[in-house]
């Protein structure tokens, strides 16, 4: 089973006991694999050399068993994409699918597979 690489977990504060929180239910994409978050939560202005370096570093070892979970800011979002294809020729990305049937709200996890070397050779 590969690894979920989440480009960054933001975090909220709990109301009940103040802690700092998740924002995000990760359990669903614990199914495809053991979670790995990029990026750190940051406040203030984005640092491009860091967050390059960690996201290199970060993805050093994504495989093509491997998922990209986008969650994050978008501009981190785009360059862990671009990293993992440059780095793989594919990636595999999780995206939520929401569902809701009546009053009830459920969702899942969907598999997209970006394979730039697949789509490449359609075009020739």
């Amino acid at each position: 089973m590969g690894k979920v690489f989440v480009v960054q977990n933001p975090m909220k504060r709990d109301p009940d006991t103040g802690e700092w929180v998740s924002k995000y239910d990760l359990r669903a994409a614990e199914a495809f694999g053991e979670i790995v978050v990029l990026l750190p939560v940051h406040i203030g202005p984005p640092i491009p050399e860091i967050e390059i370096a960690a996201l290199t570093r970060g993805l050093a070892e994504f495989k093509s068993d491997d998922y990209l979970l986008p969650i994050g800011p978008p501009a981190q979002i785009g360059l862990a994409f671009h990293l993992a294809l440059v780095a793989n020729g594919m990636v595999r990305i999780l995206q939520w699918n929401r569902t809701r049937v009546g009053t009830l709200v459920g969702g899942r996890y969907i598999e997209i597979v970006y394979d730039l070397n697949k789509a490449l050779a359609n075009t020739k």
